[in-house]
Protein backbone atom coordinates (compact mmCIF):
# COMPACT_ATOMS: atom_id res chain seq x y z
CA UNK A 1 0.00 0.00 0.00
CA UNK A 2 3.04 2.44 0.53
CA UNK A 3 2.51 3.16 -3.10
CA UNK A 4 -0.42 5.60 -2.44
CA UNK A 5 0.09 8.70 -1.14
CA UNK A 6 3.33 7.32 1.04
CA UNK A 7 5.78 9.01 -1.07
CA UNK A 8 8.60 9.18 2.02
CA UNK A 9 8.06 5.50 2.28
CA UNK A 10 8.56 5.01 -1.50
CA UNK A 11 12.10 6.92 -1.45
CA UNK A 12 13.30 5.32 1.76
CA UNK A 13 12.86 1.43 -0.04
CA UNK A 14 14.13 2.32 -3.47
CA UNK A 15 17.28 3.87 -2.00
CA UNK A 16 17.97 1.33 0.37
CA UNK A 17 16.85 -1.70 -2.18
CA UNK A 18 19.42 -0.38 -4.69
CA UNK A 19 21.94 -0.17 -2.43
CA UNK A 20 21.12 -3.71 -0.65
CA UNK A 21 20.75 -5.25 -4.31
CA UNK A 22 23.87 -4.05 -5.99
CA UNK A 23 23.53 -7.08 -8.55
CA UNK A 24 20.22 -6.81 -9.00
CA UNK A 25 18.85 -3.24 -9.13
CA UNK A 26 16.84 -3.73 -12.38
CA UNK A 27 15.10 -6.59 -10.68
CA UNK A 28 14.43 -4.57 -7.55
CA UNK A 29 13.72 -1.59 -8.93
CA UNK A 30 10.88 -3.24 -11.14
CA UNK A 31 8.86 -5.08 -8.48
CA UNK A 32 8.92 -2.49 -6.18
CA UNK A 33 7.46 0.06 -9.07
CA UNK A 34 4.98 -2.51 -10.45
CA UNK A 35 3.62 -3.10 -6.42
CA UNK A 36 3.75 1.38 -6.07
CA UNK A 37 1.14 0.76 -9.00
CA UNK A 38 -0.32 -2.10 -7.93
CA UNK A 39 -1.09 0.00 -4.97
CA UNK A 40 -3.93 2.22 -6.31
CA UNK A 41 -5.70 -1.26 -7.46
CA UNK A 42 -5.23 -2.38 -3.08
CA UNK A 43 -6.36 0.80 -2.60
CA UNK A 44 -9.68 0.61 -4.83
CA UNK A 45 -10.63 -2.55 -3.07
CA UNK A 46 -9.94 -1.40 0.47
CA UNK A 47 -12.38 1.67 -0.44
CA UNK A 48 -14.89 -0.76 -1.61
CA UNK A 49 -14.74 -3.48 0.99
CA UNK A 50 -15.37 -1.01 3.91
CA UNK A 51 -15.74 2.53 3.26
CA UNK A 52 -18.32 3.21 0.20
CA UNK A 53 -20.18 5.04 -0.56
CA UNK A 54 -18.38 7.51 2.73
CA UNK A 55 -15.56 9.19 0.89
CA UNK A 56 -14.89 11.38 3.54
CA UNK A 57 -14.18 8.42 6.00
CA UNK A 58 -11.86 6.85 3.51
CA UNK A 59 -9.77 9.93 2.83
CA UNK A 60 -9.76 10.36 6.76
CA UNK A 61 -8.25 6.47 6.37
CA UNK A 62 -5.79 7.52 3.45
CA UNK A 63 -4.18 10.31 5.51
CA UNK A 64 -3.65 8.41 8.86
CA UNK A 65 -2.55 5.35 7.31
CA UNK A 66 -0.18 7.60 5.13
CA UNK A 67 1.17 9.12 8.27
CA UNK A 68 0.95 5.70 10.26
CA UNK A 69 3.34 3.53 8.15
CA UNK A 70 5.97 6.56 7.03
CA UNK A 71 6.48 6.61 10.50
CA UNK A 72 6.74 3.12 11.08
CA UNK A 73 7.96 1.38 7.94
CA UNK A 74 10.83 3.88 7.14
CA UNK A 75 12.56 3.02 10.58
CA UNK A 76 12.06 -0.69 9.43
CA UNK A 77 13.34 0.01 6.48
CA UNK A 78 16.48 1.44 8.27
CA UNK A 79 16.55 -1.67 10.59
CA UNK A 80 16.58 -4.46 8.00
CA UNK A 81 19.28 -2.80 5.63
CA UNK A 82 22.42 -5.50 4.66
CA UNK A 83 23.79 -6.62 1.10
CA UNK A 84 22.08 -9.50 -0.58
CA UNK A 85 24.81 -12.62 -0.40
CA UNK A 86 22.83 -15.23 -1.61
CA UNK A 87 23.53 -17.55 -4.50
CA UNK A 88 22.39 -16.29 -7.85
CA UNK A 89 20.26 -18.74 -8.53
CA UNK A 90 18.00 -18.32 -5.25
CA UNK A 91 17.82 -14.56 -5.69
CA UNK A 92 16.56 -15.31 -9.41
CA UNK A 93 14.17 -17.69 -8.17
CA UNK A 94 12.74 -15.08 -5.43
CA UNK A 95 12.46 -12.17 -8.29
CA UNK A 96 10.52 -15.01 -10.58
CA UNK A 97 8.49 -15.65 -7.93
CA UNK A 98 7.90 -12.00 -7.12
CA UNK A 99 7.06 -11.17 -10.80
CA UNK A 100 4.74 -14.06 -11.28
CA UNK A 101 3.14 -12.53 -8.07
CA UNK A 102 2.83 -9.43 -9.61
CA UNK A 103 1.11 -10.30 -12.94
CA UNK A 104 -1.49 -12.88 -10.87
CA UNK A 105 -2.44 -9.89 -8.78
CA UNK A 106 -2.60 -7.40 -12.01
CA UNK A 107 -5.06 -9.97 -13.25
CA UNK A 108 -6.89 -10.60 -10.09
CA UNK A 109 -7.65 -7.08 -9.79
CA UNK A 110 -9.08 -7.27 -13.47
CA UNK A 111 -10.57 -10.21 -13.41
CA UNK A 112 -12.64 -8.15 -9.58
CA UNK A 113 -12.92 -4.67 -11.47
CA UNK A 114 -15.04 -6.47 -14.68
CA UNK A 115 -17.24 -8.56 -12.02
CA UNK A 116 -17.16 -5.09 -9.75
CA UNK A 117 -21.11 -4.84 -10.85
CA UNK A 118 -21.56 -8.07 -9.47
CA UNK A 119 -19.88 -8.14 -6.27
CA UNK A 120 -21.62 -7.46 -2.83
CA UNK A 121 -19.97 -6.37 0.22
CA UNK A 122 -19.96 -8.65 1.92
CA UNK A 123 -17.53 -10.41 -1.23
CA UNK A 124 -15.67 -7.30 -1.45
CA UNK A 125 -14.45 -8.02 2.07
CA UNK A 126 -13.40 -11.51 1.44
CA UNK A 127 -11.74 -10.08 -1.89
CA UNK A 128 -9.63 -7.49 0.21
CA UNK A 129 -8.84 -10.44 3.07
CA UNK A 130 -7.30 -12.68 0.24
CA UNK A 131 -5.74 -9.32 -1.16
CA UNK A 132 -3.50 -8.48 2.19
CA UNK A 133 -3.55 -12.68 2.41
CA UNK A 134 -1.60 -13.05 -0.80
CA UNK A 135 0.50 -9.80 -0.52
CA UNK A 136 1.58 -10.81 2.97
CA UNK A 137 2.38 -14.16 2.16
CA UNK A 138 5.19 -12.80 -0.18
CA UNK A 139 6.86 -11.41 2.71
CA UNK A 140 8.29 -15.48 3.48
CA UNK A 141 10.64 -14.71 0.29
CA UNK A 142 13.24 -12.70 1.87
CA UNK A 143 14.27 -15.78 4.47
CA UNK A 144 17.05 -17.89 4.28
CA UNK A 145 16.73 -21.63 3.82
CA UNK A 146 18.67 -22.52 7.25
CA UNK A 147 20.87 -25.65 6.71
CA UNK A 148 20.95 -28.48 9.57
CA UNK A 149 24.51 -29.58 10.09
CA UNK A 150 25.16 -33.12 11.68
CA UNK A 151 27.75 -34.29 13.71
CA UNK A 152 29.93 -36.01 10.77
CA UNK A 153 29.75 -32.29 8.77
CA UNK A 154 31.07 -30.52 11.32
CA UNK A 155 34.78 -31.41 11.19
CA UNK A 156 34.22 -31.56 7.36
CA UNK A 157 32.77 -27.60 7.78
CA UNK A 158 35.82 -26.69 9.53
CA UNK A 159 38.29 -27.59 7.08
CA UNK A 160 36.36 -25.64 4.52
CA UNK A 161 36.13 -22.80 6.09
CA UNK A 162 39.98 -22.59 6.00
CA UNK A 163 41.38 -24.88 9.05
CA UNK A 164 43.74 -27.07 7.68
CA UNK A 165 43.87 -31.00 9.07
CA UNK A 166 46.12 -30.13 11.38
CA UNK A 167 44.86 -27.40 13.07
CA UNK A 168 41.37 -30.02 13.59
CA UNK A 169 43.31 -32.70 14.35
CA UNK A 170 45.50 -30.13 17.01
CA UNK A 171 41.72 -28.95 18.26
CA UNK A 172 40.69 -32.60 18.86
CA UNK A 173 43.51 -33.09 21.16
CA UNK A 174 43.01 -30.02 22.73
CA UNK A 175 40.01 -31.70 24.30
CA UNK A 176 40.69 -35.40 24.96
CA UNK A 177 37.43 -37.65 25.35
CA UNK A 178 36.70 -37.33 29.38
CA UNK A 179 36.81 -41.26 31.01
CA UNK A 180 34.28 -41.80 33.46
CA UNK A 181 35.41 -41.90 36.79
CA UNK A 182 33.02 -43.47 39.79
CA UNK A 183 34.26 -44.44 43.21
Amino acid sequence: LFGHGCGTIDNAVMTEALADFKEYKGNANGCIKAYYGLATATVAKIYNAIFAPNTAGFLLFLSIYAAGSGCVFVPVVKATRGLVDEPLKRVKTKFRVLAVGIVTFAVYFFVIQLLSEHINRKWRQVILFTVILGMASLFVLPFQRRRRRSAANKGQDTAEKGASSPEVAASAQAFPPTRNVTG
